[in-house]
């Protein structure tokens, strides 16, 4: 093993998007924390044996861009707080100006997953350096408290990196992610 190859565990936090579950649509956020919801999106899943599928996927992850609700829950009848209260569809709508929205981090749509900044300070010494610099291997485990208990929503495991400068992230990024990412 060497140096740079971690287990990280990345805290998010755990409440749901509860202000968009009365609403059927909820726009690009701007609220001061980032927070969850249960996402319903297309993707492959591989069985141990090799063989692929795709289908409807659910998830909880984080999404800041446009959603649609797809149905509610009956979270409320049980009161568990770990469980969804809606399933949402992720929609990405192109703005011309993000300032002031949240960032998606990480991305969990498309053909890998996908983690920017999340917890990463420019120029930092220590934890932070080292997210930018974890070696093929390492693991990620973005996750939440609910209830007093840790509950995970995205596990990573480090294929390879790729340095950026957020002034020129559009040119240093360009083919080498979806622009969807990019713009969220």
């Amino acid at each position: 093993m060497t140096a740079n190859r971690c287990f990280i565990q990345l805290h998010h936090p755990g409440w749901e998007h509860d202000r968009a579950c009365a609403e059927s649509w909820h726009s690009f956020s701007n609220d001061h924390a980032h927070q969850r919801k249960f996402l319903q999106f297309p993707g492959v899943w591989i069985e141990e044996g090799g063989q692929s599928h795709s289908d409807e996927l659910w998830a909880w992850g984080e999404w800041e861009a446009e959603s649609e609700k797809v149905r509610e829950l009956n979270r409320l009848a049980s009161g568990d707080r770990r469980l969804p209260s809606a399933v949402w569809r992720p929609r990405y709508v192109p703005r011309v100006d993000y300032d002031e929205l949240h960032n998606t981090d990480p991305f969990i749509f498309g053909e890998r997953f996908l983690y920017s900044n999340c917890a990463q300070r420019r120029g930092a010494r220590g934890p932070g350096k080292s997210l930018k610099q974890l070696d093929r291997g390492s693991v990620i485990v973005f996750g939440s408290c609910v209830s007093n208990e840790w509950v995970i929503d995205t596990v990573f495991v480090v294929a390879d990196s790729h340095d950026y400068h957020a002034a020129s992230m559009r040119d240093d990024v360009a083919g080498l992610v979806p622009q969807a990412f990019v713009d969220v």
